[in-house]
């Protein structure tokens, strides 16, 4: 999914890279089972949408921005969490929110995506989808700025869509 990011005109403060984060969360509710992957903002520079000379859709939609899910990582995640809870059992639990920061290269920089599972969240019943937006703030941040102010944006979110699955038959039973 690409995001494009700007500062609202006319709202006190500027809004700099990093300081808000879109995430999308998917699940059987929106409380308890879930996987949830955030990353941080880069600020696309208001109205440069406007400017038809300029073509580059990466200015508008900044790969730094975009959102990609590999269903096999939240899957990892949730055996990592789960093998946690078997070892510590009372620092870890599957009511609590497992999170894990990991750190890849972007446009020559550094992006820190957050990925996150709470309860026993299931690809086979997932019922709702949640895409929203953060100020972080410094609680269990990485890489990222709190100045402890409000922030104001316009967020667009694009092209929401599923590649690459299996879509091969399988066995079942009951027993």
């Amino acid at each position: 999914m690409f995001i494009h990011a700007e500062a609202l005109p006319g709202q006190e403060g500027e809004l700099g890279d990093n300081e808000i984060s879109a995430f999308i969360r998917l699940g059987s509710d929106y409380k308890n089972n879930y996987y949830e992957i955030e990353v941080p903002l880069q600020v696309t520079d208001p109205g440069i949408y406007n400017d038809k000379s300029n073509h580059d859709r990466d200015i508008v939609w900044p790969i730094a921005n975009k959102i990609e899910m590999i269903m096999e990582d939240l899957v990892e995640l949730k055996r990592e969490r789960n093998s946690m809870v078997q070892l510590d059992p009372l620092n870890y639990s599957v009511q609590g929110t497992y999170v894990k920061y990991y750190s890849e290269s972007v446009d020559g920089g550094a992006r820190y995506t957050t990925l996150k599972v709470k309860g026993n969240p299931n690809f086979g019943n997932i019922r709702q989808i949640m895409i929203g937006i953060r100020n972080p703030g410094d609680a269990g941040s990485q890489n990222r700025i709190n100045d402890g102010l409000d922030k104001s944006a316009e967020v667009w979110f694009n092209e929401l869509r599923l590649t690459d699955f299996n879509n091969k038959g399988g066995w079942a039973t009951n027993g």
